[in-house]
Order: C-alpha cells, then sequence, then structure tokens
C-alpha cells in the first residue's frame, strides 16, 4: 500500500526568492512584498535608486488588492471594490543589469528587452499563486510489512500539481487518479491491489498534517479489509501492494 497524501504548503518558498528577470519592490507596513520585504518607507526608496542605477528599462505600477486574502495587479480599476481595498504598494521594474545576468549578455538589445518583459505576466500570476496560498505539498508514505507506515518522499512548494508526479517518478496510474479526482485539497491517493484511486468520504482540515491523514487512511482500509475477510498479507506485502 502506499498513500499520496496532497495537502497545502504553509511555508513555502516564494517565487520571489527565485531567480527572477522583473524586481517586485514593495512597502507594506503590515505584509513582507515583493522582492525587499520593505516595511519601512526610506528602504523602499532606497532599493527603488538601487535598481535605478541598474538601467530601468521597464516599469509597471503594483496595486495590492486586500479582501479575504490579498493579490496583486497593475491596475487598480480592475479590482473590485477599488476604492476601499485597494492601495498602490509599489513598482514592477526590469532593469539592465538583471536581463545582463539572466541571459548572460553584455549588450542589452530591444529583441532581449522585449523578449524579458513578455515574462512579467508569468511571473505576477505565480506570485499570486503563493499569496493566494496555493502552493503545495506531496507526501508519500508505504505500509511496510511490518504495518509501519514509512516516509518514502515530501516535496514542498510544488506550484504546479502535475509536478508532483515528475519530480517523484510516479507512473500513468497516479496521473489518471489525479485527472479523475474531485480536485479537493487535502487529496488523497492510494495504491492497493495494482490500482491507483483517490480516498474520498473523509472531511480532513486545512491544517490536518499529512501523516495524520495517511495514517487515518490506512488504519480505516485495514480494518475494512479485516472485516470483509481479506487476506492480510496484501496490505503487509510492502510497497509493491
Amino acid at each position: 500500500m502506499r498513500i499520496l497524501v496532497i495537502t497545502f504548503d504553509h511555508a513555502p518558498v516564494s517565487p520571489r526568492e527565485w531567480e527572477n528577470l522583473w524586481a517586485f519592490n514593495c512597502y507594506h507596513p503590515e505584509y513582507e512584498l515583493g522582492d525587499f520585504k520593505n516595511h519601512d518607507k526610506e528602504d523602499f526608496w532606497r532599493h527603488m535608486e538601487m535598481l535605478r542605477s541598474e538601467g530601468i528599462v521597464a516599469e509597471y505600477p503594483l496595486y495590492l488588492y486586500d479582501h479575504s486574502g490579498i493579490v496583486l495587479g497593475t491596475n487598480r480599476y480592475a479590482f473590485p471594490d477599488w476604492r476601499w481595498d485597494v492601495s498602490s504598494v509599489g513598482y514592477a521594474v526590469l532593469t539592465k543589469e538583471r536581463i545582463r545576468k539572466i541571459y548572460g549578455v553584455k549588450r542589452v538589445t530591444k529583441q532581449l528587452i522585449a523578449k524579458a518583459s513578455a515574462s512579467f505576466d508569468a511571473e505576477l500570476d505565480l506570485y499570486n499563486q503563493y499569496l493566494r496560498g496555493e502552493v503545495y505539498l506531496s507526501s508519500m508514505y508505504r505500509l511496510t510489512e511490518h504495518a509501519v507506515l514509512e516516509a518514502e518522499e515530501i516535496i514542498g512548494s510544488i506550484y504546479d500539481i502535475d509536478d508532483i508526479f515528475t519530480s517523484i517518478g510516479l507512473d500513468e496510474r497516479w496521473q489518471e487518479a489525479l485527472k479523475a479526482s474531485t480536485g479537493h485539497v487535502p487529496m488523497v491517493l492510494m495504491e492497493l491491489d495494482g490500482k491507483v484511486e483517490e480516498v474520498t468520504g473523509y472531511d480532513f482540515s486545512y491544517d490536518t498534517s499529512p501523516r495524520l491523514i495517511a495514517e487515518r487512511v490506512a488504519l480505516d482500509t485495514l480494518r475494512a479489509r479485516k472485516l470483509i475477510h481479506v487476506d492480510r498479507q496484501i496490505l503487509t506485502a510492502g510497497g509493491a501492494a
């Protein structure tokens, strides 16, 4: 028996800590936003001067929509209730220095600027996914022949659920089970008797630990198998079951 538990990652790595073309320079007295997490306006303007010294070639204003969660955008009027729930928090900036560093070039051409500029929407969408808390944690467990639940692999900061299967080498049975799943997180997929299926019928809370989820599912499965008099050796044969 193998159990894959997909939950939200409550401590993911922000994509703004990755190597990005754009710099998100933000200021907010409470939230830690952008690349520099400025809580002080002096720090914000100091970072702005630093970016100007790198040669700004493109720039967008950044607005924070703060209503039952937070999200960034470049047009304050695109948000509902923009009069009350939207505030200006800084700028997204593209510099020549960043283009040189990312592309490994000395001369920044118009074509490179256009290519780099096109990455803005993807960077903003990914960061908003982080701000919304839509980042996943993958936890794979295996029931040993001694009925001990062991963690095989745990991977966090996953921004695309499909990456789970490529990162830990799961076959198409797991991918098909995901496609057929309810999509509800926490999600549990179980491999048993050579089949992989979603396990439903539970109401795990948002913050239930992956191990507790796996333990509950494994225990209930063992009990059910015993009740219907199925040979317990199926469950204790190790990772192949």
